[in-house]
């Protein structure tokens, strides 16, 4: 998957500092747990980066020797953001998706077959293939998150302008107008989410399994869409998840009163709790939702800087 975003309040993990809502930049990458293909990823509060589940592809093989602020589960492949900013991306490494370019990163987001990264100078480079424009960057704008999907990749400039690029033959990349927005997802499947900086979460692109009919009544901190579901927290710290139940994906864990983050990947969900618990639902083949024990999971890393001076 694509990497989601949120508000965060304080907090330290591996090393990176952070800052307060409401302060300049204050939009901050949730990771936690991130949800793939066929196998999930996460990063401890100590930074260490773990992944399980399938791994056909080397996906789940995290380079040794790095603390980690962000982890990205993919398809096929899996991209992360070392403490001191060092892009890396590992598994099959086919269409030149792994190869990440030589910058200093905030953020990276692996897709199925494409991979996009937000740098510290808030540049947006995608890499991978193209088949679809997919690695196409949009000219004239400076970025605070990206997310690569399926065939299509969606951002959010530093002007809070939503923008999707790439495939778009069910809509997935025509952003709904008249919004100010603070992040978008787009799915493993030709779809969409965001969430508006009045926390207003809206889904648009394949509609089938009710993927993006979004439960109302609710206010989002964040949202992410997945092959055939889609899962959120409010600003109640709640998770919702919607749309596709065949493999239960869509099947929240009870008892569990406060979330911090949510993943979808294509058949299960990830997320962890306000006290740091990461959890796995869903389809289980592989092992992909039978997270580590004995750890302490991340919720957010360093705070994305406000953008540069013109």
């Amino acid at each position: 998957m694509l990497l989601l975003f949120g508000f965060a309040s304080t907090g330290q993990i591996g090393g990176a500092s952070t800052g307060q809502i409401g302060d300049a930049g204050t939009l901050a990458a949730t990771l936690g747990l991130s949800a793939g293909g066929t196998h999930s990823c996460g990063v401890t509060n100590a930074g260490e980066g773990q992944c399980w589940g399938n791994n056909n592809d080397g996906q789940t093989n995290v380079p040794s020797g790095h603390s980690w602020t962000t982890i990205s589960a993919g398809y096929y492949h899996t991209c992360g953001v070392t403490t001191l900013n060092e892009g890396l991306c590992w598994g099959q490494s086919s269409d030149g998706k792994t190869t990440v370019p030589s910058h200093t990163w905030m953020m990276i987001s692996a897709g199925e077959s494409h991979s996009c990264g937000v740098t510290t100078l808030n540049e947006l480079i995608c890499w991978g293939s193209s088949s679809s424009a997919q690695t196409t960057v949009p000219p004239g704008h400076t970025w605070t998150m990206v997310s690569a999907g399926q065939a299509h990749t969606c951002g959010v400039t530093t002007s809070n302008v939503g923008l999707c690029w790439g495939l778009n033959s069910n809509g997935e990349a025509t952003v709904p107008s008249g919004h100010a927005w603070t992040m978008i997802s787009a799915g493993l499947r030709p779809y969409t989410c965001g969430v508006t900086t009045s926390n207003e979460a809206l889904c648009w692109g394949r509609a089938d399994v009710g993927r993006t009919i979004v439960p109302s009544g609710h206010t989002f901190t964040m949202i992410t869409a997945g092959g055939a579901h889609t899962c959120g927290v409010t600003t109640q710290n709640a998770a919702l998840c919607w749309g596709d139940t065949y493999y239960s994906q869509s099947t929240v864990p009870s008892g569990h009163s406060s979330w911090a983050t949510i993943s979808a990947g294509d058949g299960h969900t990830c997320g962890v709790t306000s006290l740091g618990e990461g959890l796995c639902w869903g389809y289980t083949n592989y092992g992909m939702s039978t997270v580590p024990t004995g750890q302490t999971w991340a919720t957010v890393f360093s705070m994305i800087p406000p953008s540069p001076p013109p």
